[in-house]
């Protein structure tokens, strides 16, 4: 008998963690406070044109995960995955900011260091700069001390506080 209560709990334990129960309760918390971080470094980079939301069930009810972003100048939405690349890469990467912040935010730790590999190459010159201004946003949201961020752009490389460069053995910082 002992045995089967176990197994029983066991059982009830992990219908409990599934996806339709702890995780979907997890998600649907996580949602709105990573739109909302998501949209305050859009707000840094495009001044509000951008705003995103996250899309759970399609038109036929069925479950989906979607992003989908609204651009007040055209007022249309659209998937992420329809948009330009340069426009996905500034959203994915707002995402991955808010995902950042909202990680640090839950957790009983104090991360002051963010590090990004290369996230800026489908970016047009100028919009690098609007890339750097959310970057900076997502540091003070976060109160983060640093940002590495690898780049091969003169853009980045000009608006970053620091430059380690790694050139023929050697290592400068400027």
């Amino acid at each position: 008998r002992h045995g089967e209560a176990e197994q029983a709990e066991w059982v009830l334990l992990a219908q409990l963690c599934g996806r339709d129960r702890l995780q979907a309760v997890e998600l649907d918390a996580a949602a709105p406070a990573i739109s909302q971080y998501c949209n305050l470094l859009l707000g840094q980079c495009f001044g509000g044109r951008f705003a995103l939301t996250f899309r759970t069930l399609d038109a036929q009810g069925r479950e989906v995960f979607d992003l989908v972003v609204r651009d007040s100048r055209s007022g249309e939405e659209r998937e992420l995955r329809l948009m330009s690349g340069g426009e996905q890469t500034l959203i994915l990467h707002a995402v991955r900011l808010a995902l950042t912040l909202y990680a640090k935010e839950r957790s009983a730790r104090d991360f002051r260091t963010i590090f990004c590999d290369e996230v800026d190459g489908q970016l047009y010159s100028e919009t690098r700069r609007e890339f750097l201004a959310m970057n900076r946003a997502a540091m003070r949201l976060g109160s983060f001390d640093t940002m590495f961020l690898v780049s091969h752009s003169p853009e980045i490389l000009d608006g970053a506080d620091h430059v380690i460069t790694f050139t023929h053995g050697s290592v400068t910082l400027t």
